[in-house]
């Protein structure tokens, strides 16, 4: 199973699928981000819908991806990941999940990105050939959903 993080910094992008406005920018770690994983499960089917009204996790970025790129470009001052991580900047978020069946989650709202307060930054896996950059980020509820789905 793999879950591929996407970025829009558009400001109403199509909801339906992940291209033009769209951008790869990484993975999340679901054995890591237990609660966000909790909520996506909830609409695959496998569990109850969660009533969380919103969830920080932990998402693993490639820096060299395109929607890293576009997430330093559309806020002057974001220019290093010291302050991208630090920031309370508001971006569209969607996951694509690999399936079986394969889905596209899209954030109802926009993400934030903002460091969880509950617990530390993780560290990434010490055999991973390229260190991705692990940047906190919230998602809140919009008329008490996470995600619509494609």
């Amino acid at each position: 199973m793999s879950t591929e993080i996407w970025i829009s910094t558009a400001k109403n992008p199509d909801k339906r699928e992940l291209e033009p406005e769209w951008h790869y920018a990484g993975r999340l770690e679901v054995s890591r981000e237990t609660d966000l994983w909790k909520v996506v499960q909830g609409y695959l089917g496998f569990r109850a819908v969660s009533s969380l009204r919103s969830v920080d996790f932990y998402a693993d970025l490639d820096v060299d991806s395109p929607g890293y790129q576009k997430l330093l470009e559309a806020e002057p001052g974001l220019g290093t990941t010291h302050l991208l991580t630090n920031s309370e900047y508001r971006f569209w978020l969607a996951l694509k999940w690999s399936g079986p069946p394969s889905r596209i989650f899209f954030a109802a709202q926009r993400a934030l990105l903002e460091p969880p307060q509950t617990r530390h930054r993780p560290e990434p896996h010490p055999g991973r050939l390229k260190r991705p950059l692990i940047v906190g980020m919230r998602l809140a509820t919009n008329d008490g959903r996470l995600f619509d789905f494609s």
